[in-house]
């Protein structure tokens, strides 16, 4: 894992959000994440723009929200972690599954991106008060939306990765404004905790 450091620290590697506020990447603060800034992030394309029947991350996030509920899920707090389980990727971009698995292979294990990628999912968790790591019905669900997607693109290999999936359980994407709407309200009313001394 690496050195802690503080966001006062100089060499902090940082990205400016849309509100003006700053992701650490190395210590990201939970109070200062937006659910504004999370929706501005996740607006970019997934695949990173290569597959053009891709949703959204915003909108890939959605569906593994409304296939979480089809699933028979209930608990707000598992609905929650459904909605932002990729939150951290306003911040951090959408990198590719494949290309977390080279990474891993070419360290032997945890990559510094797992890493990295931990300590933002950290903070997505404390934000919003979400489950992490993830419990398996998220992990099901997101699978089974990328499992749809990739077969949507011709990519009918899934089965090699997932096995048989249900689709009747994944939704069809949504406009960007329901996606907008649904994480104002499950996200916009959990307040931010307060700031550490010392961040």
């Amino acid at each position: 894992m690496t050195e802690e450091m503080s966001t006062s620290d100089p060499r902090s590697p940082y990205v400016t959000m849309e509100s003006g506020r700053r992701y650490h990447f190395l210590a990201p603060k939970a109070s200062e994440i937006l659910v504004e800034d999370v929706i501005s992030g996740l607006m970019q394309p997934r695949w990173n723009a290569h597959n053009p029947t891709s949703p959204s991350i915003l909108v890939h996030s959605w569906m593994v929200w409304r296939t979480c509920i089809a699933m028979g899920e209930s608990d707000p707090m598992t609905l929650r972690t459904a909605l932002a389980h990729d939150a951290h990727e306003a911040f951090m971009g959408d990198v590719a599954r494949p290309a977390k698995v080279a990474m891993r292979m070419i360290c032997g294990g945890e990559s510094p991106w797992d890493q990295i990628e931990n300590l933002g999912m950290l903070a997505i968790a404390v934000r919003f008060d979400l489950m992490y790591p993830h419990p398996p019905i998220v992990k099901a669900a997101d699978n089974a939306v990328l499992a749809w997607e990739m077969h949507r693109w011709g990519q009918d290999d899934f089965e090699a990765y997932f096995g048989g999936v249900d689709f009747s359980m994944v939704p069809r994407p949504c406009t960007t404004s329901v996606a907008i709407r649904a994480f104002v309200d499950v996200l916009g009313s959990i307040p931010a905790p307060p700031s550490k001394e010392g961040e």
